[in-house]
């Protein structure tokens, strides 16, 4: 029976929070990595929320040690990306073509300040240039730039590809988002983590993975000796053996 992506995926899922409309979790096999599906809602509809800007800030803060990946639709319009270039990362923007502005994109930019995040859309980091198209359209003309890939700082440097996709064949006037981290070797930190994450790492001090000491009073003396002398032997026996093919 075929497997589809999802179904290896699903057994992989920790640490799952679910919010409205926000689905936070991370993968096992790569505990470095805090991804979340986002979705915020224009403001001017009955479903917008503040809390939703909130939830991702206390998602990003209450996971430091991991490297936070968020892709959805935000409704944020964000023209002046060049704000968060970074030059310690050699990561610029090039002009973006949606040249509007709204209030969720404002919100947006000051969470990406405050959260140390960074968009995807857009970017040109040394030797890549990644994906700046308009993601939604109005029948059939791409119209504005409302879905965005935010990720940390200090994890630009994962970001292998990021593509968006106009064709697809899903139907929707929302483009499809895709991106692709490199998976670096893990350093000493990272193994822990995965260890942890694999139920291979007890959770609390309370759990041994070594057996009791036997007693000395249960010892029987008379068998213990016997049977060190039969190993004495067989390692002098193994010894011999190893010299001879010498």
């Amino acid at each position: 029976m075929p497997y589809s992506l999802k179904n290896l995926l699903f057994d992989q899922l920790c640490n799952v929070v679910l919010e409205k409309d926000q689905v936070w979790f991370s993968l096992r096999s790569y505990p470095m990595y805090r991804f979340g599906a986002v979705y915020i809602a224009p403001r001017d509809s009955p479903f917008y929320s503040d809390d939703s800007n909130a939830v991702i800030q206390e998602q990003v803060y209450a996971n430091p040690t991991q490297k936070s990946v968020i892709i959805g639709d935000v409704n944020a319009r964000m023209p002046h990306l060049q704000q968060l270039a970074s030059g310690e990362r050699n990561t610029t923007y090039r002009e973006n073509p949606d040249k509007t502005e709204n209030q969720n994109g404002k919100t947006l930019m000051a969470l990406c300040k405050e959260c140390n995040l960074r968009p995807v859309n857009n970017a040109n980091r040394e030797d890549k240039v990644f994906d700046g198209k308009l993601t939604f359209r109005q029948k059939d003309r791409w119209v504005s730039q409302l879905d965005w890939c935010l990720v940390s700082d200090d994890s630009r440097s994962s970001v292998q590809s990021f593509s968006i996709h106009q064709k697809h064949p899903v139907h929707t006037n929302h483009a499809a988002l895709s991106i692709t981290l490199v998976n670096h070797p893990p350093v000493l930190n990272d193994l822990f983590q995965r260890s942890s994450a694999l139920g291979q790492y007890p959770d609390t001090s309370t759990e041994y993975t070594a057996k009791k000491p036997t007693p000395e009073r249960a010892i029987d003396r008379v068998r213990f000796g016997q049977e060190l002398d039969t190993a004495a032997v067989e390692i002098g026996q193994r010894l011999s053996e190893t010299d001879d093919t010498q």
